[in-house]
């Protein structure tokens, strides 16, 4: 009989070599998959935090329209706005903060599917976008647009 010292035991407790390096192997997988999915996440986070921003001016924009008289609306369009990176207007302040330009531009309100105009509406356009260099706005689509009535119709409908 062989003494109990002497004895090699096949339940070792522990990893073997092999082991360790196919769970590193997984591990160092899943983070290089990770790693890979952080620009998307940034690019991501960058476009919807613009389109936040953008949103916020176009409704400052249309509630400034909705709250002037009609026969002031014309001065409303004749300003180019410049907002910074958060949203708030800025005044008189340098063109280096500079992130966001908006406009509104009047238009007649059309009847849709005539090519009639309604003269007691009018047609407040939008246009607002993230240029910091002012080069686009005078080209960039429309970003919305409200109806709002003129002004001499609606000093006829009060008493």
């Amino acid at each position: 009989m062989v003494p109990h010292a002497f004895c090699r035991c096949r339940h070792a407790s522990g990893f073997s070599l092999i082991e360790v390096t196919l769970a590193l192997g997984v591990f160092a997988f899943a983070i290089l998959g990770l790693m890979g999915m952080i620009p998307i996440a940034l690019q991501t986070h960058r476009d919807a935090k613009n389109e936040t921003v953008l949103s916020q001016i176009k409704q400052r924009l249309a509630a400034e329209a909705l709250l002037t008289d009609g026969a002031q609306l014309a001065n409303l369009s004749t300003d180019e706005k410049k907002f910074d990176v958060e949203g708030r207007e800025l005044i008189g302040t340098s063109e280096n903060e500079v992130v966001y330009r908006a406009r509104i531009a009047l238009e007649p309100f059309r009847t849709p599917g005539t090519a009639l105009t309604n003269s007691s509406l009018q047609r407040v356009v939008f246009y607002a976008l993230q240029d910091p260099a002012g080069n686009l706005i005078s080209n960039a689509p429309p970003s919305g647009s409200i109806l709002v009535s003129r002004a001499e119709d609606a000093q006829a409908l009060t008493p």
